[in-house]
This record gives C-alpha cells, sequence and structure tokens, in this order.
C-alpha cells in the first residue's frame, strides 16, 4: 500500500506545485478560475498529501493514506467544476 501511496502522491503533489507556480506566475488556470481559489486548493491538496504521508508512515494506515489522496482528487475536481458551473455564461 506505501508504494500506491507513492504512485499517487508523487505526481498529485507535482501538479499542485505547477498549478501553484503558474499562478504565482500571473497566469491564471482558466477565465473563470480566480488564481486566489486554484491557489487555495493546490494548497490544501498539499496538506491533505502531507497529513496522508504522516498516516502511512508514522500512523501504520496506508490504506487510509490512500484514500486521502484520492479524496484530494475528487475535492479538487469538485471545487473547480462548482466554480466553473457557478460562472457558466450559457445554459441550454
Amino acid at each position: 500500500m506505501n508504494l500506491l501511496y507513492w504512485l499517487l502522491a508523487a505526481p498529485t503533489a507535482l501538479l499542485a506545485g505547477l498549478v501553484i507556480v503558474m499562478n504565482l506566475a500571473g497566469r491564471a488556470l482558466s477565465q473563470a478560475t480566480p488564481i486566489w481559489l486554484s491557489l487555495l486548493m493546490a494548497a490544501v491538496v498539499i496538506g491533505l498529501l502531507v497529513w496522508a504521508r504522516t498516516l502511512g508512515t508514522q500512523g501504520g494506515r496506508p490504506g487510509l493514506a490512500v484514500l486521502m489522496v484520492l479524496g484530494s482528487w475528487v475535492l479538487f475536481c469538485g471545487v473547480m467544476l462548482v466554480n466553473g458551473l457557478m460562472h457558466q455564461k450559457v445554459w441550454n
């Protein structure tokens, strides 16, 4: 399970770091997504990854750590989806 955690967490952390660097450089993810929201969500994802690593290594719960990584994906995607739907201009 530790290997699965690292296989999921490493690319997730890389993407969250890329979002932070991109936003700090002044480039938003999209027209509808404010920079503060994507920065906040990327920081939350990294925080969840750190918490999951602590649970997986020191707490002896690698399965819960994997679920937390997957939960961080769902949280990030959910917030971005809701934000995009809230700023949708055309509703058919």
